[in-house]
């Protein structure tokens, strides 16, 4: 499969986890996309990447001190600083089914890759 367009300046990590080897973040977004889908929701790969990235930044730089509410809201800004328009609400489903994955994966460890 190609490469999934990123935020340019932005990591693309490997993670390390328990029964499926590495899976890169490009894999963690086609499966983002892929559940969304079951719930009748098409989104586009870039979108779902672009989020995943701008999450991962606010959580790296501030922890896990977030209210839900705000960590979507701030998000949303943050893709939309990067010309991706999306309503909160689906901010908010792409990181809950990000965080979902990767609780369900057994993350032991993250390799960060920035280009």
């Amino acid at each position: 499969m190609s490469p999934i367009p990123g935020l340019p300046g932005r990591a693309e990590p490997s993670f390390r986890t328990t029964g499926h080897g590495w899976l890169t973040l490009d894999d963690l977004v086609r499966e983002v996309v892929a559940w969304v889908r079951a719930d009748g929701v098409t989104l586009s790969p870039y979108v779902v990447k672009a989020t995943v990235q701008v999450t991962r930044d606010l959580v790296g730089t501030r922890g896990d001190d977030w209210d839900a509410a705000d960590l979507f809201a701030e998000v949303q800004r943050g893709v939309m600083r990067a010309g991706v328009l999306l309503p909160v609400a689906q901010v908010e489903r792409i990181v809950r089914v990000y965080a979902t994955l990767v609780a369900m994966l057994g993350i032991d460890d993250v390799s960060e890759l920035h280009p």
